[in-house]
């Protein structure tokens, strides 16, 4: 059966920095799951991570490049041989993609009785790829109780609809589409590495790579 990982990444810098992958990994305890793969068909490690960075080790930040960064990173640990790897950026939260489906929360109490987001809430009529910036603090002001990643964000995820995002959020449209790609590889029982962090024709023998939406 495929192997899951769920990691806690404290920092996008401590990923991003050379051997930051293996190094992160390992703290996280996540080396042993990394064995494991190679007796299993496939293992799967899907990365999300927000996009609200300016700047990571001096650089200005993109996320297609630090996507394909990150991929290059996680091959040196087995990423695409021992497990598949998928890195996908919220632009520019992962509130931000709640904000976009917001009018499908509107009104509605949430799974523990609590009032939710207050009626009549609608996105704003922006680029929601940029704006809001700090989600976090716009969700604050229109939900009845307040909004706390820790205790509403899974609340929230459960009950927004996914599809009403899916049509204002290209980066979301980038997770549905690598959670595709991972399950492609599961049932062809390979593995694969998302987005292709190479720039010329050639690649690594034996490693999947896929390009960003």
């Amino acid at each position: 059966m495929p192997g899951i990982a769920c990691l806690s990444i404290r920092t996008l810098s401590s990923l991003a920095k050379p051997m930051g992958f293996s190094r992160t990994i390992t703290a996280t305890g996540g080396v042993g799951w990394v064995q494991r793969q190679s007796a299993t068909i496939s293992g799967q490690l899907l990365l999300v991570l927000d996009g609200d960075i300016p700047k990571v080790q001096g650089e200005t930040f993109c996320p297609v490049q630090m996507a394909r960064k990150l991929t290059h990173e996680s091959t040196k640990v087995g990423g695409g041989t021992l497990f598949s790897v998928a890195t996908v950026f919220a632009c520019q939260e992962f509130e931000s993609w709640l904000i976009a489906g917001i009018e499908s929360l509107a009104g509605k109490s949430l799974e523990d009785g609590r009032r939710g987001v207050e009626p009549g809430t609608r996105a704003p009529d922006q680029n929601l790829e940029a704006t809001p910036r700090n989600a976090k603090e716009w969700l604050r002001k229109v939900m009845a109780s307040g909004y706390n990643p820790t205790r509403d964000q899974a609340l929230l995820t459960k009950m927004v609809d996914l599809q009403l995002i899916s049509q204002r959020m290209r980066s979301f449209r980038r997770l549905e589409s690598a959670i595709s790609t991972i399950v492609t590889a599961v049932r062809n029982e390979s593995s694969m590495v998302s987005p292709d962090y190479l720039t010329s024709p050639t690649h690594q023998s034996g490693i999947s790579h896929t390009p960003p939406l």
